[in-house]
């Protein structure tokens, strides 16, 4: 893959024919074929047009990894197209599309009849659950500076998030029964799996049944492994009882989330009922609507601060926990967004000087000794996905006087000024109305010396 995202589709395909342990280009083949493949990769369709069939070399070569036994994953892609690229078209290929932290289809993820199943790809422009952090998914990733490639890692978003992590549960799968097959994995994933022991590993998230945004639903890591095990009748005797399972079974309503829901599976035989639901908080209140859960908490009379909770649910297949926290901040509260590192940038030449840091407990006032220079932009931010760069999407940024308007400062000796800085909680694109939170930053002063090392 090149530095800028690219790849050659034969590379591709002589990968997966060397992961597959088959005749490949480069003569060689590894000790032993791989179990999962994951391709996180796709072809933009800008214009959303129906997608031509994949080539023969293709569909030859992915056919084949899936004979020896490999389970291939495909991202959807992120287009926003019903459309889905050519090599979602190979039957056998699990399609996956992309939810956010609601369990909602993001606006980025293809769908339509391809998509197989969702799991979650992260949205980086909001924080949802308030946790400091995007709510993207926190990835390995690459940053060209010069002719280095530095190693960081970061949060990120798209089906190429989504993906991994159905390849990483059906490798769990593999782990605890080796013995499935692909078609296994494909018929568990839409229900038509006849062998004992099968039962839903998704969460029908859309209309019942497959639909076109969710495919046949968002996969549930220990409902998937639950079942993968019970299919080895080696490990395991066929239940004779209702056995009751939760997923999640804990819940962040952050700091702007009222109703949340889970949802309940019968893991064992009969049938399951739900006789009680107790909360040790009066908070939240719980409705049963099985085989859905929806919880929804009332923030009145909260304090400022994390209150946490615990929902005991009953049943004739047993009692599980599940834990909730949420998140209170009222108006006229300092809001604390973590480290604000503020910078200076010489405004002539455009190189960054001296920078500080600040945090809620010092009230976000700081000062920045030693700087040279006379005229100065002043901006500050957070660096929540720590990859040394602030104002990225989900960070709180600002800049002197305002955000979107900033102005030249000069500064003859020590310089006293206020400006606050923000962050977008969340953005509803229908509506066009964003929340953010402004945080103050005061008694900043500017001395004129020489600085150290800045952010960027």
């Amino acid at each position: 893959m090149g530095y800028d995202g690219s790849g050659v589709v034969n590379d591709i395909l002589e990968g997966v024919l060397y992961a597959s342990a088959l005749n490949n280009v480069s003569g060689k083949k590894p000790p032993r074929r791989s179990d999962v493949i994951n391709l996180s990769l796709g072809f933009p369709n800008e214009k959303c047009l129906p997608t031509p069939d994949p080539t023969s070399r293709t569909r030859s070569v992915i056919e084949s990894a899936i004979r020896s036994g490999i389970v291939v994953v495909k991202a959807a892609g992120n287009d926003s197209c019903r459309f889905a690229d050519p090599w979602s078209k190979i039957d056998g290929v699990i399609v996956v599309g992309a939810t956010d932290y609601r369990n909602r289809k993001t606006s980025y993820s293809n769908f339509g009849t391809s998509v197989d199943v969702v799991a979650p790809g992260g949205d980086t422009s909001v924080d949802l659950n308030a946790d400091g952090y995007v709510d993207g998914v926190l990835s390995t990733d690459g940053r060209r500076e010069g002719a280095s490639l530095n190693h960081v890692s970061g949060f990120k978003q798209g089906t190429s998030m989504s993906a991994p992590h159905i390849s990483g549960i059906v490798s769990l799968m593999l782990a605890v029964n080796p013995r499935l097959t692909p078609s296994d994995i494909n018929d568990l994933l839409d229900g038509t799996h006849t062998g004992m022991g099968a039962g839903p590993i998704t969460l029908d998230l859309g209309t019942r049944g497959k639909d076109g945004d969710f495919g046949h639903g968002l996969i549930d890591a220990a409902l998937a492994v639950q079942v993968a095990r019970s299919l080895d009748v080696g490990q395991t005797d066929p239940p004779t009882a209702p056995l009751l399972s939760l997923s999640p079974t804990h819940l962040s309503f952050g700091l702007v989330e009222d109703t949340l829901r889970i949802v309940a599976h019968n893991l064992g035989a009969g049938d399951l009922t739900i006789t009680n639901i107790e909360a040790d908080v009066p908070w939240v209140t719980v409705v049963n609507q099985y085989p859905f859960l929806v919880f929804n908490v009332d923030r009145i009379g909260l304090d400022n601060g994390t209150h946490l909770g615990v929902v005991a649910v009953h049943s004739n297949g047993g009692t599980v926990n599940i834990s909730l926290s949420v998140q209170v901040e009222n108006e006229n509260v300092v809001a604390d967004v973590g480290t604000v590192y503020t910078q200076l940038i010489e405004a002539d030449s455009g190189a960054p000087q001296g920078w500080a840091t600040s945090n809620v407990r010092g009230g976000y006032t700081f000062r920045i000794p030693a700087v040279e220079g006379r005229r100065y932009y002043v901006y500050a931010g957070t660096d929540r996905d720590g990859d040394g760069y602030i104002c990225d999407p989900g960070e709180a940024c600002g800049a002197y006087p305002i955000r979107d308007d900033p102005r030249v400062i000069e500064v003859e000796g020590d310089r006293q000024i206020e400006f606050t800085v923000s962050i977008d909680l969340f953005a509803r694109v229908s509506s066009r109305s964003v929340r953010s939170d402004n945080i103050p930053i005061t008694g900043f002063s500017i001395d004129r010396s020489v600085s150290g090392e800045t952010p960027h």
